[in-house]
């Protein structure tokens, strides 16, 4: 099994050590004893028994160590959030049979479950909206229909969490979660709910004004250059600001473009599901 391993120093600081593998015949004790059958994680009945002990023996190990990272000091870096995430969706990418894939998929939820969302850091956010979204974006064609709901739901209550993170954030940095949440509206379309358009609604609403604020700051940049230029001076800085204010509001109007876009496929799903006149038209 693909993991993070740690092992702890005389400072009782963890160290990280890339990806490592599991010796699987070790069945001891279960060190994380408040872990749920595997009925109750929702793998399918196919699984014969002994691939069920066998991945149960091997979550437990897996779920030990995101715990043993979460209580430590340093908490999950975003290196551990990107190592997670590759372990998980090589394990699930290796899996030769739908049942298996589903259990590897929800027992990774389940693990995500034990990480507190406590970070407005974006790189860490990015990492964790990323294994996130892939989950629940591979589970929405494998589960149960009826089990996308309560999938949806729980995605939601997530998101919600990582907006109230971002509340004090500059609101170029919250775009990224805003377009990995559109991304889902558009996975889930039959389920998504009002708020959840709201959502993505109020962030387009706000570009214009976003947007003028970074029109100003690039006329003030053009002013600055102009005089420089007029006095015979060249302000190398001044020009590397002014690209880095070009390119960050590129980068802005792209994500605002890709989450309407996201909003409208939503709609248009929602209005042929439901017909026309079940959607309130969301003004853009």
């Amino acid at each position: 099994m693909n993991v993070m391993v740690l092992s702890g120093n005389r400072n009782k600081r963890w160290k990280r050590h890339s990806i490592a593998v599991f010796n699987n015949n070790n069945n001891n004790d279960n060190p994380f004893t408040d872990l749920k059958p595997l009925r109750e994680i929702g793998a399918q009945q196919s699984l014969d028994e002994e691939c069920a002990a066998r991945r149960s023996s091997e979550l437990n190990k897996y779920l030990c160590i995101l715990k043993e990272l979460v209580n430590s000091g340093d908490g999950l870096t975003t290196s551990d959030m990107e190592l997670l995430r590759k372990a998980c969706m090589e394990r699930v990418i290796a899996c030769r049979s739908n049942s298996e894939k589903l259990f590897e998929l929800k027992s990774t939820i389940h693990a995500i479950n034990d990480i507190p969302i406590s970070s407005s850091d974006a790189l860490w956010l990015a990492q964790y909206q990323y294994i996130l979204n892939w989950c629940y974006s591979q589970l929405r064609f494998i589960c149960d229909p009826r089990e996308r709901p309560r999938l949806f739901q729980n995605i939601k209550e997530k998101y919600r969490q990582m907006f109230k993170q971002l509340i004090n954030v500059p609101d170029e940095e919250k775009l990224p979660t805003y377009l990995h949440w559109s991304q889902i509206c558009y996975q889930y379309a039959e389920f998504v709910d009002d708020e959840s358009l709201a959502w993505c609604a109020y962030k387009i609403s706000n570009t214009k004004s976003v947007l003028l604020a970074r029109s100003s700051d690039l006329s003030t940049f053009s002013r600055r250059k102009e005089n420089a230029t007029e006095n015979g001076n060249r302000n190398n800085a001044l020009e590397t600001d002014t690209r880095k204010a070009v390119s960050r509001r590129k980068r802005y109007v792209e994500s605002v473009d890709l989450i309407r876009e996201n909003l409208e496929k939503t709609l248009n799903i929602r209005s042929s599901l439901y017909n026309d006149g079940f959607c309130e038209k969301i003004v853009m």
